[in-house]
């Protein structure tokens, strides 16, 4: 039986149990910061959340294909209720507070730079001339 208690790491040792403690960090890391929306409960390893931003299905593919292309992390996406969410499944147990914090930081430093680029005006192009 896993025992979480506030503000405490104590739980039952079985394989896989520090990443339900990763989960609830990542959960907790989404409360730090009012540019990340939490989008399902976070019952087992796996935390679905988004960037917040005027085009936010846009934003957050971007961001997860940065934090890819970045290495800091490998999440995926899915849709939620219609919203594309960043899907965190933590399963290596490798995983510790830092590689969170670092996943937090970069989803909000890519994120920012994202939401900037999408609020640039359009400017169109004049045709070619021939």
């Amino acid at each position: 039986m896993l025992a979480l208690r506030p503000g405490a790491r104590s739980f039952a040792r079985f394989p896989g149990a520090e990443n339900l403690v990763h989960a609830e960090d990542l959960r907790h890391g989404e409360a730090r910061s009012c540019d990340l929306a939490l989008l399902a409960p976070v019952n087992l390893n796996i935390v679905c959340f988004r960037y917040r931003a005027g085009d936010a299905n846009r934003v957050n593919g971007e961001i997860v294909i940065n934090l890819q292309e970045s290495g800091i992390a490998a999440p995926s996406t899915t849709m939620v209720d219609g919203q594309l969410a960043i899907r965190a499944a933590i399963v290596n147990h490798r995983t510790d507070a830092r590689d969170i914090d670092a996943l937090v930081e970069a989803v909000l430093a890519f994120g920012a730079r994202r939401a900037a680029e999408s609020s640039l005006p359009v400017v169109q192009a004049p045709p070619l001339a021939m």
